[in-house]
């Protein structure tokens, strides 16, 4: 799901636990309802973390506050977590499904290759060392990218001043 997948909503309504938030951690946006709380409880168990989570929780919601809830295995709340930053957004329980299919329509209307690629690059370069090994990514892509219908169709409907019309079939005349 993080890098080789269209973008993904995630909608937490109840109790996201060591697992639970590991995955939602592979998400690209995370809404949770004001019920929604969410536990790193692998130590409570005798594990260690797992699944990635040591590293996605750290990039995520900092050092202190994933070694915090690593650490006590301390359940938190939505707007707990909304603070940390572990969630994107806490909406009233009755708006949670409106809010993500509002935010999954918002992304529907942008050209998928363009959405693949900032995904792709976001993971790629979140821990790249290397700044030149960051913007030459960023070159390759913006290069590929611009060769591509999704950009013709936005410089056409930036002249015409009208938005631009993406994901159309290939068939449709006006492209």
């Amino acid at each position: 799901m993080m890098r080789r997948s269209k973008p993904v909503v995630v909608a937490v309504n109840g109790l996201a636990v060591g697992g639970g938030v590991t995955l939602i951690l592979s998400c690209d946006i995370r809404i949770a309802s004001e019920r929604a709380q969410f536990e790193e409880r692998h130590v409570r168990m005798g594990l260690a973390p797992d699944m990635g989570s040591s590293r996605l929780l750290v990039q995520t919601v900092g050092l202190a506050q994933a070694l915090k809830l690593q650490l006590t295995a301390r359940r938190i709340g939505a707007h707990e977590a909304g603070r940390i930053g572990l969630v994107t957004d806490v909406v009233p329980h009755d708006e949670l499904m409106p809010a993500a299919v509002a935010i999954a329509e918002e992304m529907a209307a942008q050209p998928t290759a363009s959405l693949l690629a900032a995904k792709e690059l976001v993971w790629s370069n979140m821990c790249e060392p290397d700044g030149r090994q960051v913007v030459r990514r960023e070159a390759e892509m913006e290069e590929q990218l611009m060769r591509g219908p999704d950009f013709a169709e936005a410089m056409r409907a930036f002249g015409e001043k009208r938005p631009p019309r993406f994901n159309l079939p290939r068939t449709d005349p006006s492209r």
